[in-house]
């Protein structure tokens, strides 16, 4: 059977004797810890990682409904996850209770093939007792694809809040948010559609691989916003400390005021604040340094030095006759006036953000199981696309999967155009 399925969520088939004194099975050796080990509260996986192994999971589920192969046994003990890498690598393992439907003997060439008669179901054996088992599957209905996928929306739950997702009686799921912070409302969504008890409304594997697309994305652009919000405080630990604290109480005006200080007062101080406690601190240096020179006898009288004659690090001083202002030596340049804290981001052109983008593209054609033709449409002088529209017929999620990820190109203004682009799974 798995040598029909190729997927990179399913283990790999190498080699089997049955007629032999030992039989063995050669195959891929999957790494990671059961999935039941983060179904327990304190212990659960974050939205990031839940969306990663849902994707994988859900993709190998696709393979294998495309074959006409039913696992029937999707549980925590039978998936491996692999936290042990940048990001979590999910098995599907025991394939031991899987049935074979009729659409695996048409799709897949065998050169032995079971005529009709002598095929035999494996039975249920026990599987509609087992709590994952999808609600037509207890009722003894029997098991379909979206048997499935209920099984594998139970395990995604239960890998993010730690908690089941029904209460005893009801059938209506109950909201993850509640339970989890930072979990997107697309990632709900999912959730909820695949644990539909309604076999007829439950989505497909390929839809809620689909709707787990569309929720990584609605993540990574959530966590792009925060950055983005963070970006001011980390550009304000550049500045001075001084210049940096908030200002205390007004000190009242002094009698007379040199141009030093008057500039300070016209510019409210470096970064826009008041200059007023650094003006002081100046001022008592001043007293200070006077007082030391008088004691050593390099001075004829006390006399305090005026505020303009003193330097500081971070002070501009007075402008020189040439009418260029004389920036005083300092071990940290500040931003001139005005000037945003952070370099403005240089926008990639139109090419670059499709390279950018093709990585989620091509999900978006592993959606529609086939080559994807999206139509873009620049509008001239804009930084964002116009459209982006996936060709032909596609259904609705791949059409949904096309328009995200062309809500979130961004690149420097170019001429008004339409084109086509192909991308392959």
């Amino acid at each position: 059977m798995l040598t029909a399925v190729q997927h990179p969520a399913l283990p790999g088939y190498f080699h089997c004797r049955i007629a032999s004194p030992q039989p063995y099975i050669a195959m891929t050796l999957a790494k990671g810890r059961r999935a039941s080990d983060f179904c327990l509260a304190g212990n659960t996986l974050s939205p990031a990682e839940v969306i990663a192994v849902g994707r994988q999971i859900a993709g190998g589920l696709v393979a294998l409904h495309q074959r006409g192969v039913l696992h029937r046994d999707v549980s925590p003990s039978n998936v491996l996850i692999d936290l042990d890498r940048r990001e979590p690598k999910a098995t599907l393992i025991d394939f031991g209770m899987a049935e074979l439907t009729d659409r695996y003997y048409v799709n897949v060439d065998q050169r032995y093939p079971t005529p009709p008669e002598a095929r035999r179901s494996l039975g249920s054996g026990g599987l509609e007792k087992l709590e994952w088992t999808a609600p037509e599957a207890r009722r003894g209905e029997g098991w379909t694809e979206k048997s499935d996928v209920f099984s594998l929306g139970l395990l995604l739950y239960m890998l993010l809040t730690g908690k089941r997702p029904f209460t005893e009686g009801s059938t209506v799921m109950a909201s993850p948010r509640r339970v989890v912070a930072g979990c997107p409302g697309t990632l709900e969504v999912a959730l909820e559609w695949a644990l539909d008890h309604d076999p007829k409304a439950r989505c497909d594997a390929a839809a809620l691989l689909g709707r787990l697309e569309a929720a990584a994305l609605d993540l990574e652009g959530s966590e792009e916003n925060d950055e983005a919000l963070e970006e001011p405080t980390l550009a304000k630990s550049t500045v001075p400390i001084d210049s940096a604290a908030a200002p205390g109480p007004r000190d009242p005006e002094p009698t007379k005021l040199t141009s030093s200080n008057a500039t300070h007062k016209d510019r409210g101080g470096v970064g826009g604040r008041r200059a007023w406690p650094r003006r002081i601190g100046v001022t008592a240096g001043a007293v200070v340094l006077g007082a030391l020179l008088w004691w050593g006898g390099r001075v004829s009288a006390p006399h305090v030095a005026e505020p303009s004659t003193v330097s500081t690090e971070a002070c501009i001083s007075e402008p020189a006759p040439s009418g260029e202002p004389v920036v005083a030596r300092s071990t940290a340049e500040l931003p001139a006036r005005g000037a945003p804290p952070v370099a403005a981001e240089r926008l990639p052109t139109l090419d670059e953000a499709l390279a950018r983008a093709e990585a989620d593209l091509r999900r978006c054609a592993a959606i529609a199981g086939s080559v994807l033709l999206v139509e873009f449409t620049v509008v001239d002088g804009e930084d964002t696309l116009s459209n982006a529209e996936a060709t032909g017929t596609p259904t609705e999620d791949v059409a949904r999967c096309v328009q995200a990820v062309g809500a979130r190109v961004r690149f420097a203004p170019t001429t008004a155009q339409i084109f086509t682009e192909e991308y392959r799974p």
